[in-house]
């Protein structure tokens, strides 16, 4: 209209650059609706949250792609620690050098038998085991306080340099070097790698894991048919059987290839270092 007052009227050009349009034009101008936040449409506001407009993280994917705590990660290094009890019971004292309960156990009856001699070398065991567990420990501090996301190659990388060392000793050499080395690696990998697909586990010895499994088993058949519960089931049972399938291996080799046998060992922590190698890789070119 031409008589209408002279005030300036606002043409919407794009969704966030706004024109005045002269009075002149004023009859001529379409009315354009600018969009208005409203609690009930919050995705027209001018300024959107960023968080609002980006898709919901899939946790199956996330899922998928944790390759350090997926069950065949988990599987494989439970092999690697049921050969490594197998060796060194086979062929070096009859000592378990990952899980700790039967030194201790054999330590007090030496004690109370005053067989000290045999005693003692359940010692230096236990005593690695400690040294590897705070060195586990120093290394995730270390990654925390640089920023490392991934410190789990590291720990495979010192464990895999250590049993590759034992390998290439004499078969000659003193048990108790064997057995504290070997504690001392096994050490370092239940330290680091403690679940596989939300829940706890060991990859050095099995009694939790058969408690779990056990539990996991109760619950599918009597509590709840969940698929949570069957996927526990079936990720437990693979871990006990790559366990059992380790020491079955290691009592198999170790006393034909002695000292050397400890390269089948490595053969599946090196399979778990690429895939978590290919992980970092893979990480790093997303970000």
């Amino acid at each position: 209209m031409t008589g209408s007052p002279t005030t300036s009227r606002v043409r919407a050009t794009s969704p966030d650059r706004l024109s005045p349009i002269p009075p002149g034009d004023a009859a001529s101008a379409p009315e354009t609706a600018l969009p208005v936040s409203t609690p009930d449409n919050p995705s027209s506001s001018s300024n959107p949250d960023p968080a609002a407009v980006l898709p919901p993280a899939d946790s199956r994917f996330q899922e998928r792609t944790d390759l350090v705590h997926s069950a065949l990660t988990g599987s494989l290094l439970a092999t690697a620690g049921g050969f490594l009890d197998a060796f060194t019971y086979t062929a070096h004292g009859h000592v378990f050098a990952n899980a700790m309960t039967g030194n201790v156990i054999l330590l007090g009856v030496s004690c109370v038998s005053h067989n000290w001699h045999t005693g003692l070398r359940h010692l230096p065991p236990i005593a690695a085991f400690l040294c590897g567990i705070c060195s586990a420990r120093g290394i995730h501090l270390y990654a925390e306080r640089r920023g490392l996301r991934f410190p789990y190659l590291a720990v495979l990388l010192l464990e895999l340099a250590t049993l590759g060392v034992l390998s290439l000793l004499p078969q000659a050499t003193r048990d108790f070097w064997i057995t504290t080395s070997i504690a001392f690696a096994a050490s370092v990998q239940v330290a680091t790698f403690r679940q596989v697909n939300g829940h706890g586990y060991s990859s050095t010895f099995t009694t939790g894991n058969l408690r779990t499994l056990g539990e996991a088993i109760f619950d599918w058949i009597f509590a709840e048919r969940k698929p949570e519960t069957l996927r526990r089931v079936e990720d437990f049972a693979m871990i006990c059987g790559a366990f059992f399938f380790g020491a079955l291996l290691g009592a198999i080799v170790t006393p034909h290839m002695g000292n050397r046998a400890l390269w089948v060992d490595m053969a599946f922590l090196f399979a778990v270092a690429v895939r978590l190698a290919w992980q970092n890789r893979r990480d790093a070119e997303a970000s």
